[in-house]
């Protein structure tokens, strides 16, 4: 089964293209809006100190509508959402937990800038339910053993800036960056790739094509889901 990354290499192998990947000339550039927070999403709330098990999540695929992906990425259709098995250790516990949708593949074709076998996508996901003290202490430790750790590296801590109360970036591989952010009683991560023609970067430039979709596109879904979360 080919995923989108090996589709664009069999592409630019025949001279098709594949914007960041290898662009194409017949092909507009990415389109990039803003964002534009819908309906509240609903959490369920945690014991003083507590957290909310694996099991109790409610489904990432919630979390971002057609209308607000649409409105961020004007080019989006054919807008598919891949629900994952998230299974953790519980930060009350040593003990495993699953969440049945406790990820969220948003999956698209961005019309125009590619063609359409080649998807790009957002990945939302839920790191934890608790106690927003408990999401805060959880978080902070986090950070510290993210800048420790050699398989992720470029780590930038955002503050308050993108929107929720707190977030960070790293990198894995040579482009592909990783949001962690906390709002309220929920920590989250949002990650993805896309393809296509990205303004200001040059043709081939993976690592600037990966910063761009973290600006451009990961950055202001994190601040989507934030507005639509009670503090």
């Amino acid at each position: 089964m080919r995923t989108p990354l090996m589709v664009c290499l069999v592409l630019v192998m025949t001279a098709a293209g594949c914007g960041v990947v290898g662009g194409s000339k017949e092909k507009v550039p990415v389109e990039f809006g803003s964002a534009r927070p819908g309906a509240a999403i609903a959490l369920p709330d945690p014991p003083k100190g507590g957290v909310i098990p694996a099991d109790k999540w409610p489904s990432a695929c919630q979390f971002l509508s057609d209308e607000e992906i649409t409105a961020l990425l004007p080019q989006a259709a054919d807008i598919v959402r891949k629900p994952k098995v998230v299974s953790v250790l519980t930060l009350d516990d040593e003990q495993r937990a699953k969440a049945p949708e406790g990820a969220c593949t948003f999956q698209f074709w961005l019309k125009g800038a590619t063609t359409e076998e080649i998807t790009s996508s957002v990945d939302v996901g839920i790191s934890g339910l608790a106690d927003p003290e408990v999401i805060t202490a959880h978080y902070a430790e986090t950070l510290v053993v993210d800048r420790k750790r050699k398989d992720k590296s470029q780590v930038e801590d955002y503050g308050a800036r993108l929107g929720p109360e707190a977030c960070y970036s790293y990198l894995t591989g040579s482009y592909f960056h990783t949001l962690l952010c906390r709002q309220g009683t929920l920590l989250f991560h949002v990650d993805g790739i896309g393809f296509g023609t990205f303004p200001g970067v040059a043709e081939g430039d993976l690592p600037a094509g990966g910063k761009h979709w973290r600006d451009k596109v990961q950055a202001p879904v994190a601040g989507v889901i934030a507005a639509k979360i009670s503090r």
